[in-house]
């Protein structure tokens, strides 16, 4: 059987053979056949296979797959990608810079060196000249030649004058640069350090500042006003004078708080012995109240904090009433002396009672008994409160009495009787 023959004429030809070896009983020719397509079969799909191989194969030889070209390819173009974004940085930048004004521009270069020029040509030619009436004058004796040679020298002295001045100008303009190198980084500097950079003196420093500033060299420098600090460009001086506000207001608002102590010592001067040791129990009793309620607010306890709380009321009272009536001092001291730090210490132990993680009998008993004791406290404190201003109640009872009787006396309340007035 031929290896290129069709595989429909493989299935005809087996069905053939089939039906013949079932009718005769001989499966030789069967057998034979089978084997002859199996071969057949595999031999086809070997040289398929061999076929792709080779196109491959083909396919590889046109266009070879070389991964060094290729690496090298894409290291070009990050390359060249990177090169780019440098490049529109640069003219960003290059923008930037060229809408920007400029910090700094030698200007007077041209003129000093115009200076030196023409009064080093004027040097020479006056001074030979006033040379050749000098020297006139001494043979002739003759008046006119002195005369011009005192104009020469004249003019010889103005040509020095531009040769100084142009070197002036020059030599300014050295140290302009410096200037600038030395302050563009940070866009201020102090006058001190610039006179150590250049080797002169702080005075000359700032006569050459303002002079660059006034001839345009520096279109944003500034000096500060103790002139003692150059800033090169606007925005440092603006933090300068944001600074300056800012000190100004400090020491203005400091110049007030001690006039404002000045003005308390003065008063506590005026003050009497009375009133001063009247401000200094009041102000010891309010410390009391605040290391009560510092105390209350770390206790947890409902009961205790309400007691307190109206032993803070109490004192409060206490104090503000003393502060209208001074003359009641004389019955705070037991009060100052004993009563208020026993108090104190008293609620201090129960704070610390209360925070223990193990309370035993005797810390319960203990909590107890100052519980009981701050009522007893409370209510002595309000008995005080009473007896220290039972007088002024008395008082001011007293005074509405008195009132009222003078007032039923002038016949101005209802019912009240009718005064006759007798003269004497």
């Amino acid at each position: 059987m031929s290896e290129n023959q069709n595989p429909r004429d493989y299935g005809q030809q087996f069905k053939t053979e089939l039906d013949r070896a079932l009718s005769s009983g001989d499966f030789t020719n069967l057998n034979q056949l089978v084997q002859d397509t199996v071969r057949a079969s595999v031999s086809g799909a070997a040289q398929q296979v061999k076929e792709a191989v080779n196109a491959e194969k083909t396919m590889s030889a046109d266009k070879p797959l070389n991964y060094t070209e290729l690496y090298k390819q894409r290291m070009m173009e990050r390359k060249q990608q990177e090169r780019q974004q440098r490049e529109k940085q640069q003219a960003q930048q290059s923008a930037n810079n060229a809408n920007q004004p400029a910090l700094y521009k030698k200007t007077g270069d041209v003129a000093g060196t115009l200076f030196q020029v023409f009064g080093g040509i004027g040097i020479g030619l006056s001074g030979i000249t006033l040379f050749v009436f000098l020297l006139l004058y001494a043979v002739f004796h003759w008046s006119g030649f002195l005369s011009l040679a005192i104009l020469f020298l004249l003019l010889t002295a103005g040509s020095a004058f531009m040769v100084g001045n142009g070197s002036k100008l020059k030599a300014r303009l050295a140290r302009a640069q410096r200037y600038f190198e030395l302050s563009r980084k940070t866009g201020y500097i102090n006058i001190s350090q610039l006179a150590e950079a250049v080797g002169q003196k702080e005075g000359l420093v700032v006569k050459d500042i303002k002079a660059l500033i006034a001839n345009r060299a520096f279109p944003q420098g500034h000096l500060d006003k103790e002139q003692k600090c150059f800033m090169l460009n606007d925005k440092a001086y603006e933090e300068y004078q944001s600074i300056t506000r800012q000190r100004e207001r400090m020491e203005a608002e400091q110049a007030e708080a001690e006039e404002q102590k000045r003005i308390a010592a003065a008063a506590d001067e005026e003050l009497t012995e009375q009133q001063r040791a009247l401000n200094a129990m009041i102000e010891e009793g309010h410390e009391y109240i605040r290391q009560i309620r510092q105390a209350n607010d770390a206790i947890p306890g409902e009961v205790i904090s309400q007691k307190l709380f109206r032993m803070e009321a109490l004192l409060k009272e206490i104090f503000a009433n003393l502060q209208k009536m001074p003359e009641q001092m004389s019955k705070m001291h037991r009060l100052m002396n004993y009563y208020l730090p026993t108090t104190l210490k008293l609620v201090t132990a129960y704070e610390q009672f209360e925070h223990m993680s193990v309370q035993g009998e005797d810390v319960v008993s203990a909590k107890r008994e100052i519980e009981n004791t701050i009522d007893t406290i409370n209510d002595a404190f309000g008995e005080l409160l009473n007896k220290l201003f039972s007088a002024a109640a008395m008082d001011a009872e007293t005074d509405a009495q008195v009132l009222k009787t003078m007032l039923a006396k002038e016949g101005l309340t209802q019912g009240g009787m009718e005064y006759v007035y007798e003269p004497r």
